[in-house]
């Protein structure tokens, strides 16, 4: 199963209905015509030379550009690997190394900002693909609007289940990048989940994307109304006001986004009351949500409520709450043709109501990590069961609650942030010795993430050009929110920092 012949068969059997809406630019492609544009920005890229196996990155906001550049990358056998538009240049280097990427699709502003300045230190980087508005100064070699007029037939390719589709880098919760390699059947058999089950849609709905969709987010939001004939609606970043706005005027029925978005939508809700009487479901993930804000988005959005669980070694959904079964403060039970155990230090399953880790086996887990076999290896139980790292609790009915991680990666607005990196960013200043990076409880976003910093002999920083410092080499979400200066940090007697006495 692969999601290339689902969309070939709904382009046929849902030719002239919706299957994205870009709210950016008021753009509405049927079936029929999101299966043309893949088909001729995959003769594109094949006329540049991608082939099979060819990885190809993908740096775009979300929009109808993202989603016909990962469905043309898949046409050709060839291997996605997208990235955050907010990522900075030494992220960005490592991501393209790593992954070997040939080509590269971006937004025109972002390549040239981030990209044009490493392109030397990444020789395997042949053509960049640009996006948007471009000037003599940009760093493009093809125009992306340029494939979308190819006329030629691209052969059919054989896409093997277990064919790598996408490599989707994420530090997981040891902070160091690992490259997810998901296979062909791991996306098509979780969009089939989220499309039929999670989100219950049918070829009448219309799905709002909020956040990014570098993440495996976009299997659910994108691709889940791709595979049953549902439309997907895009905008291009993060805004409660565009997100209602989208709602009003394209009468969305669901949305599916993260617990901070949802409280930022209710601010927004209360300035001015948009229609939004066609919205029906909305649906949380990625972290805790409040028992006060799930009745406040219920009885001011009038909604059904989901909340899942899921990671990238997953492609997206792993548990989920049922619609009109919603469980507050339960992830739900498992996804269907998933298996979840928890297991104590020694790995044995312990009792229905004790903590322990979560391992999952089901057909989204993952190929394994890009060019690092022990590090898959460890990865997985000598059974098979893919090892979260994730700490929780099951009832007797099988519903799943979530109760802590094995390591110390904050979550912030949804985003996974992993203190190495800010921490080895806030070293390389020249005038701080020592630092260490925590998260630090935040009603809005769930935790931001907090400095400490330690000055070297005779040095003198404001906390004010610190954050500058950081805000210049990190995405704007892992930057620091605060930064606390110390004279000495307590430590074990194996010398590491104990964070739990900074605070």
């Amino acid at each position: 199963m692969n999601i290339i012949n689902i969309l070939e068969e709904n382009a046929q059997l849902f030719a002239k209905s919706p299957a994205v809406i870009d709210c950016n630019n008021n753009r509405c492609l049927n079936y029929g015509d999101l299966w043309h544009k893949v088909n001729a920005a995959a003769y594109g890229l094949m006329s540049i030379g991608v082939g099979a196996g060819d990885r190809v990155a993908l740096y775009l906001n979300n929009g109808v550009e993202f989603i016909i550049a990962y469905l043309a990358i898949l046409r050709l056998g060839a291997i996605a690997v997208p990235f955050n538009i907010q990522l900075k240049r030494c992220e960005i280097k490592r991501i393209l190394q790593s992954s070997e990427a040939k080509v590269i699709i971006g937004a025109n502003k972002e390549l040239n900002q981030e990209v044009k300045p490493i392109r030397k230190d990444v020789p395997n980087l042949i053509t960049t693909i640009g996006v948007g508005q471009h000037d003599e100064e940009n760093l493009i070699d093809v125009k992306f609007e340029d494939l979308l007029n190819e006329n030629g037939t691209v052969p059919k390719v054989e896409l093997e289940d277990d064919q790598p589709a996408a490599i989707h880098f994420t530090s997981g919760t040891t902070g160091r990048m690992k490259g997810v390699i998901l296979s062909h059947n791991n996306i098509a058999a979780n969009a089939k989940i989220n499309g039929h089950y999670l989100l219950g849609l049918n070829d009448q709905d219309r799905v709002l994307g909020v956040s990014p969709f570098c993440h495996v987010y976009f299997f659910q939001v994108v691709l889940g109304p791709l595979s049953v004939g549902a439309c997907a609606v895009t905008i291009p970043r993060s805004s409660p006001k565009l997100a209602l706005q989208a709602v009003e005027k394209y009468r969305v029925t669901h949305i599916s986004t993260v617990p901070t978005m949802l409280r930022y939508m209710l601010n927004q809700y209360r300035e001015r009351n948009y229609d939004i009487s066609s919205w029906r479901v909305a649906g949380t993930a990625a972290t805790n949500i409040s028992l006060e804000l799930v009745k406040e988005i219920k009885d001011t959005f009038n909604v059904d409520m989901f909340d899942t669980y899921g990671c990238t070694e997953a492609s997206s959904t792993i548990t989920y709450t049922r619609l009109r079964h919603y469980i507050t403060g339960s992830v739900g039970a498992p996804a269907h043709g998933y298996s979840v155990k928890l297991l104590d230090d020694q790995g044995n399953e312990v009792p229905v109501g004790e903590i322990g880790e979560l391992v999952v086996k089901g057909p989204g887990i993952f190929l394994g990590y890009w060019k690092m076999p022990e590090e898959t290896k460890e990865a997985f139980t000598s059974e098979g069961w893919y090892k979260s790292g994730d700490l929780a609790r099951q009832d007797k009915q099988g519903n799943l609650y979530i109760v802590g991680r094995k390591k110390d990666v904050i979550v912030s607005g949804g985003y996974n942030i992993y203190p190495w990196e800010v921490e080895e960013v806030l070293l390389s200043h020249p005038d701080i010795e020592d630092a260490v990076v925590i998260g630090r409880p935040d009603t809005d976003l769930g935790e931001i993430p907090v400095g400490y910093v330690i000055l070297k002999d005779k040095a003198s920083l404001e906390q004010k050009s610190v954050l500058s410092f950081c805000q210049k080499r990190l995405a704007k979400y892992k930057c620091p929110r605060d930064i606390i200066f110390r004279t000495a940090f307590k430590r074990s007697g194996s010398g590491k920092i104990l964070k739990r006495c900074l605070d």
